[in-house]
């Protein structure tokens, strides 16, 4: 597998998702990739080697009740990981809970991060995962777009 570079400023774009009242940074040259599962809608972001996932989800409908650490513990879930320690954060003005650790993800061992807050009436859950070489090389990349996450008071 080959080392991911790490991506400069320059290369960051900004996102405003008005459907979830927030915006915030990702490279330029990742994927993104609308996908709608049973709890959440997600917008995916991929790098372009394919070993590191941003996701941005807001959950719909009677999920959308949870609280943030039911949030945490159902993408937990995903993972593999049956407990992890929620720490409670704050980035621009949003409260979060957070968690990181290591899981499996489609076969593959995986490190990830995540945060889920309520804003605005909704769930919003992000997270990043990645393979441990991606995640190790580009750590400061993975902090720098979840920590870009921000309330949006644009125009629906």
């Amino acid at each position: 597998m080959s080392a991911d570079k790490p991506v400069t400023a320059q290369q960051m774009e900004p996102v405003r998702n008005a459907g979830y009242d927030i915006k915030y940074l990702v490279p330029a040259n990742w994927v993104h990739i609308r996908q709608a599962h049973k709890l959440a809608i997600l917008s995916t972001y991929v790098n372009p080697e394919e070993t590191i996932f941003f996701l941005v989800g807001k959950f719909k409908d009677d999920s959308n009740q949870l609280t943030p650490e039911q949030a945490l513990q159902e993408l937990l879930t995903d993972f593999g990981v049956s407990q992890n320690k929620f720490i409670p954060t704050r980035y621009n003005r949003i409260r979060f809970m957070q968690t990181s650790g290591r899981g499996i993800k489609d076969g593959q061992s995986v490190h990830f991060d995540a945060m889920a807050a309520k804003h605005r009436g909704n769930i919003i859950l992000l997270y990043v995962y990645a393979t441990s070489d991606a995640y190790l090389n580009n750590l400061e990349l993975i902090e720098k777009i979840a920590h870009s996450m921000a309330p949006y008071n644009g125009r629906k």
